[in-house]
């Protein structure tokens, strides 16, 4: 599709007794954040947790939307990159490891 490109693409892993990330926006325009869990994601290991609805709101929101995504090794979340989110903590003793794809458009990249 013309004007929308693969701006990211990261193996990110989520390494033991790690401490919960910062919620953030992958960017402020609409585009399409795509997990793929190598191993597991629970709450324990470091799963990314969503502001769900929070891709249509403004800022600041209320945790009580959050959800922490479970899924299994080889599928595929994904979500709007406007949508607040944030990897957890890892409580266990072995690394969650994760492939991230972000989709952009040409006219709004991600920050940094």
């Amino acid at each position: 599709m013309e004007g929308i490109y693969r701006s990211e693409l990261q193996l990110m892993t989520a390494v033991p007794s790690s401490t919960n990330q910062s919620w953030h926006k992958d960017n402020r325009a609409r585009g399409l954040s795509i997990i793929v869990p190598l191993v597991d994601f629970t709450p324990s290991n470091g799963g990314t947790q969503l502001l769900l609805g929070s891709h249509t709101t403004k800022w600041p929101l209320s945790e009580g939307g959050a959800r922490v995504v479970q899924a299994s090794a080889g599928s595929i979340v994904a979500y709007d990159s406007r949508t607040i989110h944030r990897g957890l903590g890892n409580e266990t003793n072995v690394g969650r490891p994760a492939l991230i794809f972000c989709y952009d458009r040409v006219e709004s990249p991600p920050p940094g």
